[in-house]
């Protein structure tokens, strides 16, 4: 038998590969042009399969095998006519071939029909006599309708045939969460454990379930399992970590994660959770370090940027957030990373720069209400009342539904002796959210207390 990398593989490749380059045509058997076609298509190189099975059928015009082949390099191609006419044929030769219906079941998933690809899989499964093969085909189909209970069913075969099958663990655990079934999957996960005790795979995804349900200290022992089994499974000493700090124990996170520095090339990450943890812990000194690390080993990393402006923030070294704030535009360019520039400027006392940028933002597609909320917050702060109330008044305009415009409005218009127009607005805010209008007015007695308003409140 042939196996790739020996000497009659590599010799029967070049011979093709000869017979090609010289325009002659040579005799070989179909095994040979599986083995030639399968070379090509481990190496990707799809064009030059699909020339070797062309070849082979010219040869050999009514082999399954290489029929099945050439429709499988026509899937991976995504030319699903060519993959049907090639399937049909070989479903004339021998429609129970088990390849042949796997074949169909992928074109079937292709073309959306993911039940009708589940019926071929089980075909296929019948016809070879174990479903071995099958099964996580199977299970990822049912994830394709979103049929989470028979894929959780199926990638449980998996694993009862291949302990090491760490893609279906994880698939499994995913259907069972959005099953939102976490105590069937700690009974499975512990059954599974029971009988491969030293899967680290399944320690993790054990604490996972732990960590998720808030149960630090048992996902803490899962997650240490874990780590024995596999003291370079940076993901469990990381999520072991992460346990502590849920707990409040941020001394005993960071040494975990000083560890992961000296075992990862890669230590932005282990370096963000360290600056939290110290910030966490009121050490803005060492928080500013770790953080600035984290920064240096990867300064387009969304999340160490964001922590580096709240800690600024926090610290009112209004400069150096703003300074984040303008690179995280720079990484992204969001609306949404706008605002919080505008935001923090008029924290910082720049009001120039957050208006500035807020009407940058309202000539922008898409631009949320809070912008305009925003700009005639800054308004007031110039004593422009008149002005801000013409903003908000645009802004329930572009935003009728928004129960919050209204009700700054309504404050606006009663400040200016404006009544009626303030009570209108009110009772606009009501009927959008009665709720968030009765949390309003308990901060604003004055208003609450007036005759009008106080019957828009019964």
């Amino acid at each position: 038998m042939l196996e790739p990398g020996n000497f009659e593989y590599k010799k029967l490749i070049e011979r093709f590969e000869e017979m090609v380059s010289l325009g002659e045509e040579y005799f070989f058997d179909v095994e040979n042009f599986e083995h030639i076609s399968d070379y090509y298509i481990q190496f990707g190189k799809d064009k030059r399969a699909l020339e070797s099975l062309n070849i082979g059928l010219n040869q050999h015009p009514l082999s399954s095998e290489l029929l099945i082949r050439r429709a499988q390099v026509y899937l991976d191609m995504t030319d699903l006519d060519k993959a049907d006419s090639d399937l049909l044929l070989v479903e004339k030769i021998d429609p129970q071939h088990p390849d042949a219906l796997i074949g169909r079941a992928e074109w079937l998933s292709k073309k959306g029909q993911h039940n009708k690809a589940i019926q071929k899989l089980k075909q296929a499964g019948k016809a070879m006599g174990t479903f071995e093969e099958v099964n996580p085909m199977i299970a990822s189909e049912y994830l394709e309708v979103a049929d989470y209970r028979r894929a959780a069913e199926y990638f449980k075969r998996v694993l009862m045939n291949d302990y090491d099958d760490g893609s279906a663990l994880f698939s499994l655990s995913f259907c069972y969460d959005m099953l939102d079934e976490s105590d069937e999957l700690v009974s499975f996960l512990k059954t599974y454990i029971d009988a491969n005790p030293y899967s680290e795979l399944a320690w993790h995804q054990l604490g996972l379930v732990y960590q998720k349900n808030k149960q630090y200290e048992s996902a803490i022992e899962s997650f240490d399992f874990a780590c024995v089994i596999d003291d370079y499974f940076s993901a469990a000493h990381y999520e072991k970590a992460r346990a502590f700090e849920m707990l409040g124990n941020h001394e005993e996170a960071i040494k975990i994660y000083k560890s992961l520095v000296e075992i990862e090339d890669f230590n932005a990450y282990a370096y963000l959770r360290m600056g939290v943890a110290y910030q966490s812990m009121g050490d803005y000194k060492e928080a500013k370090r770790y953080l600035t690390k984290a920064y240096n080993d990867d300064p387009e990393l969304d999340e160490v940027v964001i922590k580096m402006i709240t800690l600024h923030e926090e610290l009112e070294e209004w400069r150096e957030a703003l300074y984040y704030a303008k690179r995280l535009i720079d990484i992204h360019n969001t609306i949404a990373h706008r605002f919080y520039y505008a935001l923090l400027s008029q924290k910082a006392g720049l009001l120039e720069d957050a208006a500035e940028m807020l009407i940058e933002m309202m000539d922008m597609n898409d631009c949320p209400a809070e912008v305009y909320m925003l700009y005639a917050d800054i308004i007031m702060e110039w004593d422009d009342i008149d002005e801000s109330i013409d903003m908000l008044f645009e802004a329930s305009q572009l935003f009728p539904e928004n129960p919050q415009i209204h009700l700054r409005l309504g404050v606006l218009l009663f400040e200016t002796n404006d009544i009626d127009q303030s009570v209108h607005h009110f009772s606009e805010a009501i009927k959008l959210d009665d709720e968030m209008a009765f949390y309003f007015f308990e901060d604003f007695p004055e208003l609450a207390n007036h005759k009008l308003i106080s019957q828009l409140l019964k």
